[in-house]
Order: structure tokens, then sequence, then C-alpha cells
């Protein structure tokens, strides 16, 4: 987690020489894109994040993870190609916890 947050703090600080001010959903989603080591905090992981209380949302991102670990290196993912193939890469821990997320969020929506 520690390396996750000097990664934060590095992007951040990239953009001192800029009139951007970047936020958590772009260094995040600046991480997952390059490295795919984090999933991405925008509004989606954001409200599924609110729903597990009492840390901090990178904290809760790696609790996520301890927890479902198992299942989610189980999961080989192909990367689907725009002719709608499954490619050789696989998706990344970091995308798929993205992707649960989303889901978690689009079920409480429509329920």
């Amino acid at each position: 987690m520690e390396k996750i947050g000097g990664l934060c703090e590095k992007i951040e600080k990239s953009f001192e020489a800029t009139t951007v001010k970047p936020t958590d959903t772009l260094i995040t989603k600046i991480i997952l894109g390059v490295f795919g080591v984090f999933p991405a905090l925008d509004t989606n992981v954001t409200n599924a994040l609110k729903e597990i209380e009492g840390k901090r949302r990178r904290e809760r991102v790696f609790s996520f993870y301890q927890e479902h670990k198992d299942v989610l290196k189980e999961k080989n993912i192909p990367v689907k190609l725009f002719s709608g193939e499954d490619s050789n890469m696989k998706y990344p821990i970091a995308r798929l916890i993205d992707m649960c997320y989303s889901l978690m969020v689009k079920k409480v929506i429509n329920n």
C-alpha cells in the first residue's frame, strides 16, 4: 500500500509544472492504465467504497483484494480484441477489482 501511495505522490508532483491540479480519479486512472496495479477511484468505485465503513479508500481496496485474492487470481479473463475474439492478454487484478466495484454500484442502483 505504501508503494501505491508513493506512486500517487510522484504522479501528483509531475503536474506541478502545469496548471492542472490532478484529482484522485485522474491519478488512479493513470496508475490503472499504465501499470494495472490499482483500480481507478472513479465515481463507480468511490460509490461502491462508500458501502464499506471505517477505512480510507485505498485501505478499502487493499482489504477487498485480501478478502477475494484467491478468486481474483483464478479469474483469467482475456482482453477482447476489436473483432470480439479473445486475445492472449489477461486483465490485471486491479482491472478486475475496478470491474467488481462497477458491478456493485449497478446492482445497488438496480435494486
